[in-house]
């Protein structure tokens, strides 16, 4: 999503490369489409009126905004950039973006890439969670039958964990 005054030819652009690109020219109207659609990336230009600079960026990292942030910024404001990245940006790409569409494209690239990493460490730190659970309630079925005393003991703590448990059904 491109979060800017213009983004017409940078949607085209990237467009070209096979992007699907939503556009916001106004702050209000990005965080409309925050809340309806999740988004790989997010292009912004923090001096757009009502982004209040790069405390925007900390403001969707508090809302977990999990995009990653490409900031456009003029070659003058080299604190608001600084800032920028302190507060979460990605990559910035100095205005104007288009005389320089390589770097633009590069850089989307690299945070979709970015953006996929984290989405698929997550899903795999999920998972590995759900195998710790798992091999956990095994070792204690395990030490349960190690701890019988005899073979009804045994079969009712079989019965115990092999049962469908209440959240199954």
């Amino acid at each position: 999503m491109c979060i800017r005054d213009s983004c017409e030819t940078m949607r085209l652009c990237l467009e070209s490369e096979g992007y699907e690109v939503k556009t916001a020219n106004t702050v209000e109207a990005g965080l409309q489409r925050l809340q309806a659609q999740e988004f790989d990336v997010i292009i912004l230009d923090v001096l757009i009126p009502g982004a209040d600079g790069p405390r925007f960026i900390g403001r969707l990292r508090q809302q977990r905004v999990a995009a990653e942030i490409l900031v456009a910024t003029s070659a003058s404001s080299h604190e608001i950039a600084e800032e920028a990245v302190r507060q979460g940006a990605f990559d910035l790409l100095r205005k104007p973006i288009l005389n320089l569409r390589d770097k633009l494209l590069r850089s989307v690239d690299n945070a979709v890439e970015r953006h996929t990493l984290k989405a698929d460490l997550a899903a795999a730190n999920a998972r590995r969670r759900l195998l710790e659970r798992r091999l956990n309630e095994l070792c204690q079925f395990s030490r349960a039958i190690l701890r019988a005393e005899g073979v009804e003991e045994l079969l009712g703590t079989c019965l115990l964990y092999t049962s469908p448990s209440p959240r199954d059904r």
